[in-house]
């Protein structure tokens, strides 16, 4: 009896340690199945992730020859500037802007270099919305000289605060030189001293003289912004050495 008894419990045990056995087996090849599933996953998204920012990288690459261009830019008389240009610059940024987002709220930057690298590029590309910022002031003052009402009071306190020594001075003028005319205007309607007529009369000449500029010294947009061609070259090329550690 007692020998039945140790025989059934010997053999109750080794069916207790294959059945244990067989779970742990089933649950190793549970988690196996599930950590490969996740890898699949994250490998995935990863290179979904490097796939979008190769579009985005491209995306920016693509502005630099439009950007340089305009900066280049130098018509004989910046009267004659083409607002189009200035047009042709603030899409190009925007479209910079609207990826350096994307890249900025992505997973590629996933490396203490990679986000290095894309603070340097951010660096430069504010210096580039600047430049941007400007043009849309100074577009707005050539599309308002050219209509009926004039150049604004509110355009012309946006050109005396711009962020670029041109365009501040050039409103600074401007604005000198509506306030001379208006006091001119109502000092002489009714008439008044010949003397004093030829002395406000030659300051607001003065004034307009000094918008002038010499034969062969065209102002183009690169004078007006003031801006470094190297910096903007520099930011394509942290760019572009940004997408290659993305690649790696």
């Amino acid at each position: 009896m007692e020998e039945d008894f140790e025989k059934n419990n010997k053999m109750l045990q080794r069916k207790k340690t294959a059945k244990s056995g067989k779970i742990l087996f089933l649950i190793g090849l549970f988690l196996v199945t599930v950590f490969a599933v996740f890898g699949v996953l994250l490998f995935a998204t990863r290179n979904k992730g490097k796939e979008e920012s190769f579009e985005w990288f491209s995306r920016i690459s693509e502005t630099k020859e439009s950007v340089l261009s305009v900066v280049d830019y130098a018509p004989s008389d910046i009267n004659d500037l083409d607002t189009g240009k200035l047009e042709q610059l603030n899409s190009s940024i925007s479209s910079i802007k609207q990826n350096m987002d994307a890249i900025r709220g992505s997973k590629v930057l996933d490396s203490d270099e990679k986000k290095a690298k894309f603070e340097e590029a951010d660096k430069l590309f504010a210096k580039i919305q600047m430049i941007g910022e400007n043009s849309e002031i100074l577009k707005k003052l050539y599309d308002e000289a050219r209509s009926e009402a004039g150049v604004s009071d509110e355009t012309l306190k946006k050109l005396s605060e711009s962020s670029c020594e041109y365009i501040k001075n050039l409103g600074a003028k401007m604005s000198d030189l509506r306030g001379k005319v208006s006091s001119f205007k109502e000092k002489y309607s009714a008439g008044g001293n010949t003397i004093d007529f030829v002395k406000d009369y030659t300051e607001i000449e003065d004034i307009l003289n000094s918008f002038e500029v010499p034969d062969g010294s065209g102002v183009g947009l690169k004078e007006v912004f003031g801006i470094d061609r190297g910096e903007i070259s520099g930011f394509y090329d942290k760019i572009e050495e940004l997408n290659n550690l993305v690649k790696e």
